[in-house]
């Protein structure tokens, strides 16, 4: 039917006619994709985010409706609950001297361009995905990192170290990477070590251990080699084992144990011969 609001007089049913009118005309609503959506007078539009990077919430109070960006974005979709396929995701950012900065996720990689160059020709392009070693703009492999003019090491540069045999012979070198352990090792019991008998110096670019020239071992401290016994005691001469008979010899501050051996192969005392052959004596000197 046809109403002619501006003679006919006002009633009930032409008032309702008019509201239905107006409440079914509504509005529609549209999106970058997909159909358009209509709603009526007083009929709610749900805004939902897609529940994984993007989430919408209301607030009754000041009759707002909040749009927030997830912190943690994923980038394409995980496979379907019936097995199928996902989609690949990838973020491009683009510069605007050419240069882009690429993450794809079909194959993990981080695709790097540089700006193009003064005649537009593309700028070079470095792809890293894991595994691979990673190649500048030349095409050759990069193990090295440089900042600032400084090349940073790596765990398996680590350090070398060489002793005496590792002078001459380079398979006597000791490598090892950072933060693994290099021991030094001297064989000694820890609780018959000596102090200041060892000095370790800077000698033409070395550190050379050097042993001192007046060793002092203290007074419990002795030297042995083979069966001589040195210490604050004395000196302390044992026959070897297997050699038969004898006694330990000592020479200590009270003198001379000669272990009752006795003592041999000692030059006689005489100044010369007289004439007949026979020995003479300096009675001045000699002991009577």
């Amino acid at each position: 039917p046809t109403y002619n609001t501006d003679t006919n007089a006002a009633n009930i049913g032409d008032l309702k006619n008019v509201s239905d009118a107006l409440v079914n005309k509504g509005m529609d609503f549209t999106a970058d994709s997909g159909d358009t959506v209509h709603r009526d007078l007083g009929e709610a539009l749900g805004i939902v985010g897609d529940g994984q990077n993007i989430t919408t919430t209301t607030d009754a109070t000041n009759g707002k409706i909040t749009v927030a960006l997830s912190n943690d974005i994923s980038i394409g979709a995980k496979d379907g609950a019936d097995g199928t396929d996902g989609v690949d995701g990838k973020i491009g950012v683009n510069g605007k001297d050419g240069s882009a900065v690429v993450i794809n996720g079909a194959d993990g990689s981080i695709g790097l361009t540089g700006p193009a160059g003064a005649d537009g020709t593309p700028g070079t392009t470095v792809t890293i995905k894991a595994g691979d070693s990673v190649n500048n703009v030349e095409g050759n492999p990069v193990d090295r990192i440089t900042a600032g003019g400084e090349t940073i090491a790596t765990m398996s540069d680590g350090q070398k170290y060489a002793g005496d045999n590792g002078q001459t012979d380079t398979t006597k070198v000791i490598a090892k990477k950072l933060n693994e352990q290099l021991d030094i090792v001297g064989g000694a019991d820890a609780d018959k070590l000596t102090e200041n008998n060892i000095g370790v110096n800077n000698v033409d670019g070395k550190l050379k251990v050097q042993l001192v020239k007046d060793v002092d071992l203290g007074d419990t401290g002795s030297v042995t080699t083979g069966a001589t016994v040195m210490n604050n005691d004395g000196i302390t001469i044992t026959p070897a084992a297997g050699t038969g008979t004898g006694n330990p010899v000592t020479l200590t501050g009270t003198g001379l144990n000669n272990g009752g051996n006795q003592i041999t192969n000692v030059a006689s005392g005489a100044d010369g011969v007289d004439a007949d052959g026979n020995p003479t004596y300096n009675t001045d000197t000699n002991a009577a």
